[in-house]
């Protein structure tokens, strides 16, 4: 046989990666500190931004980092914008602390039981028991108490930039689907409260708002749950975050949510007096990206965003 055989020496043969992950240098952050971060139920990106700071800080042996919003961003492997607004997020829950510094600011992850925490922002109570649960041990691991800063410092909010594009009405699909024709009960219409977060609101007379101040758009004929919830995270997010009323304030957050519904009425765009469109409806409404365009003003007649 004339082919040629080629013989294969061991020196030859792929030489398989050293394992680094045995070899190298470690980050020798606290066990309390690592377990409270695993347990505490944040938001995948506010996590990342945290894991970053312990990176810079514990990560080189020191407790504080003078580093930019874009660096953050980079070690988690976010845009600034995401990791911006995670930050602050976590600088309001006192899970870390910023304050300005000579490049960026001095940023630091705080004891945990310096954490506080929202209690809508959890489906459970599990984020504040990790911050009690693991408070004695991580004073035991250490005497370093870090400075408790929770204003945003001018530098983050420098680099803070616009929220990304959300999709224009145009490219929402569908129209709402039938509903049964099962009318809004009394039984529905009691409030929903929350005794932890004091979060007070009215579902069904938040339908009856809709239904007064937008004769043009569909009609809720079942309050379901999914709605009740999506009522209740717009009712946070308008009370809370944009400040208009307080959560547990019913009769102020209807006389707000009055005013939104009846922006909407009278915007030709989303009513369809317009012809242009006309898929606006009740859960249109309340998804967040729709309902921060219409907070903001995108579709006041002559605007369409």
């Amino acid at each position: 046989m004339s082919t040629a055989l080629r013989l294969v020496h061991s020196s030859e043969r792929a030489v398989k990666p050293e394992s680094y992950l045995v070899t190298e240098s470690f980050m020798a952050i606290p066990n309390a500190l690592f377990d409270a971060l695993l347990a505490a139920d944040i938001p995948a990106r506010q996590l990342k931004v945290a894991l970053a700071i312990a990176r810079k800080t514990y990560g080189y042996g020191k407790q504080q980092d003078d580093c930019t919003i874009t660096k953050l961003a980079e070690v988690a492997g976010i845009n600034r914008s995401d990791a911006s607004r995670a930050l602050q997020a976590l600088i309001a829950a006192k899970i870390v602390s910023a304050s300005k510094g000579k490049h960026g600011s001095l940023v630091s992850v705080n004891a945990p039981d310096k954490w506080e925490f929202d209690a809508w922002q959890n489906a459970t109570e599990s984020t504040t028991n990790v911050a009690k649960h693991h408070a004695q041990t991580w004073q035991n691991a250490t005497h370093n108490k870090q400075p408790q800063n929770t204003s945003i410092p001018s530098s983050l909010r420098s680099e803070e930039s616009a929220t990304a594009d959300e999709p224009s009405p145009r490219e929402v699909e569908g129209k709402v689907q039938a509903h049964a024709d099962q009318p809004v009960t009394a039984k529905v219409a009691e409030p929903v409260s929350d005794k932890v977060a004091k979060v007070q609101l009215d579902p069904a007379r938040l339908v009856e708002a809709y239904h007064a101040a937008c004769p043009t758009l569909p009609r809720v004929k079942l309050l379901t749950d999914s709605r009740k919830q999506a009522l209740r995270q717009r009712w946070v997010q308008a009370g809370k975050e944009l400040g208009r009323y307080g959560i547990g304030d019913v009769e102020a957050g209807m006389a707000w949510w009055t005013r939104f519904f009846t922006a909407v009425g009278e915007s030709d765009f989303l009513s369809g007096k317009s012809g242009a469109w006309s898929q606006c409806n009740f859960d249109w409404l309340l998804k967040q990206a729709n309902f921060v365009k219409v907070v903001e003003g995108n579709y006041r007649n002559g605007v369409q965003a």
